[in-house]
C-alpha cells in the first residue's frame, strides 16, 4: 500500500486548463514565427529570381545588339 504523500495527484481542473492554453498560446507563437521566416525566406528567393530573371533581360539585349551590329556591318 502507498503511503499518502507519493500518490499521484490531479491538478485541478482550472490549473489543467491554464497550462494548456498556455501550451496552446505558445505553439501558435511558434508557429506564427514559421510563417514570418518562411515568408522572408520566400521574399528572398523571390528578389533573387527577379534579379536572375533581369540578368538575363540585360545578357539576351546585349546579344540582340551585337548580332544586329555584325549583320549591319556585313551589309
Amino acid at each position: 500500500m502507498r503511503h499518502h504523500s507519493i500518490q499521484n495527484k490531479k491538478a485541478p481542473v482550472g490549473c489543467e486548463a491554464e497550462g494548456a492554453l498556455a501550451a496552446n498560446q505558445t505553439r501558435d507563437e511558434s508557429v506564427a514565427l514559421e510563417m514570418v521566416e518562411l515568408t522572408a525566406l520566400m521574399g528572398r528567393l523571390a528578389l533573387r529570381l527577379h534579379d536572375t530573371v533581369v540578368e538575363i533581360g540585360y545578357y539576351v539585349k546585349r546579344v540582340v545588339a551585337a548580332e544586329t551590329a555584325a549583320i549591319r556591318a556585313g551589309l
